[in-house]
């Protein structure tokens, strides 16, 4: 009975730890949940209180080489430009939207 008991609890721990370093894995490529969450919603603010226009915010990824979130957003009055939103820690606002790197939506699906 006793050996049965020890062996539940084993498990246990194991099956505990197998989540806890899968979820951490996960985070590590992948970024938290609520941390693409609050991107998002700041992204969406700087990038529209930047050029005092409407944009859409289409994809936002974790680059884990960086530990970073980046977005693409284009203007709803343009869509055809892509823009590209990246965290950015010597800015003052903590994004930056590389201007330069503009690029037309239909050259950038090629």
């Amino acid at each position: 009975m006793r050996n049965i008991k020890a062996t539940k609890i084993i498990l246990w721990v194991f099956a505990g730890l197998v989540l806890t370093f899968s979820f951490y894995a996960y985070t590590i490529f992948y970024g938290t949940p609520w941390g693409k969450q609050m991107h998002e919603k700041n992204m969406q603010n700087y990038i529209t209180e930047k050029y005092q226009t409407d944009f859409v915010l289409t994809k936002i990824s974790y680059n884990f080489l960086s530990e970073t979130y980046q977005g693409y957003a284009y203007p709803i009055e343009q869509s055809n430009l892509l823009f590209i939103i990246e965290e950015d820690v010597d800015s003052p606002k903590g994004y930056s939207d590389n201007y330069p790197k503009v690029m037309l939506k239909n050259s950038a699906q090629n």
